[in-house]
């Protein structure tokens, strides 16, 4: 008989002496808002073991949108096979979740095969999914391959180009800091925008650095305008590489 209330260990417990299969049953077997979280845990657990299983099962799990887009998040962060991600988000899910879902998994696609998530980003016509789209591929792409990533970017449409880089550099930046700042001081006429990108996403622990490269670069209005909106994210605490693209 079915426990009327399980912990997450309880659950972790059944599946390491009984399985999957036993384990979701049990979370699906409870009652009330517990049921949901539950259930919710479950399937974030297995995603870590098993991100496809995880998929399967969440299609008819029964959860509200904020679990159900919970689970189709740890899903995404751990599947590798970006085409059947892809196709599970195209094909599986629905509304506002399937468009972010889609875009995570354009993601994982670039990873293993570029031309396939461009061709599936290409098919997508400008709106909020498709910023959404090329923000997540590309910021996924520059954190192996920046350089192949900087010459897609240049062969977008004008209003994306200079987006799109931001979240190259930004990216870039967050582990090869030095090398996504020379790239940023060559490119002529300098962008506020992309100095203010690099430097937001330098790690804190070399803001010292950070701070010698922007009082490096020569005097400018992009200088000064990179330092006022500098000044402005950090009062706000920006972190965030996939927000609202603001550029020329």
């Amino acid at each position: 008989m079915v426990s009327p209330s399980l912990s997450v260990d309880d659950l972790v417990a059944i599946y390491e002496k009984d399985g999957a299969a036993a384990a979701l049953k049990a979370a699906k077997a409870l009652q009330g808002a517990q049921r949901e979280t539950q259930v919710s845990f479950m399937l974030s657990y297995l995603a870590r073991i098993d991100p496809e299983l995880a998929a399967r099962e969440l299609l008819d799990a029964g959860l509200g949108i904020y679990h159900h887009g919970f689970v189709v998040d740890a899903v995404l962060n751990e599947w590798k096979d970006g085409k059947k991600a892809f196709e599970w988000a195209d094909t599986k899910l629905t509304g506002d979740l399937r468009i972010r879902a889609m875009a995570k998994a354009l993601g994982i696609l670039v990873r293993t095969d570029p031309q396939a998530a461009l061709a599936h980003l290409g098919t997508l016509p400008a709106s909020n999914s498709r910023g959404q789209a090329i923000c997540d591929l590309f910021t996924s792409w520059s954190a192996f391959d920046p350089q192949a990533a900087l010459k897609q970017a240049a062969l977008l449409g004008p209003d994306e180009v200079e987006p799109t880089i931001g979240y190259v550099v930004s990216s870039w930046a967050r582990t090869h800091p030095e090398d996504a700042a020379a790239w940023v001081a060559s490119r002529e006429p300098l962008s506020a925008f992309h100095v203010r990108d690099v430097f937001l996403a330098w790690p804190v622990e070399a803001r010292a650095n950070a701070e010698a490269w922007l009082d490096s670069l020569p005097d400018s209005p992009a200088k000064t305008e990179a330092k006022t909106q500098i000044d402005q994210a950090v009062a706000n605490t920006f972190t965030t590489i996939c927000g609202p693209a603001t550029a020329p």
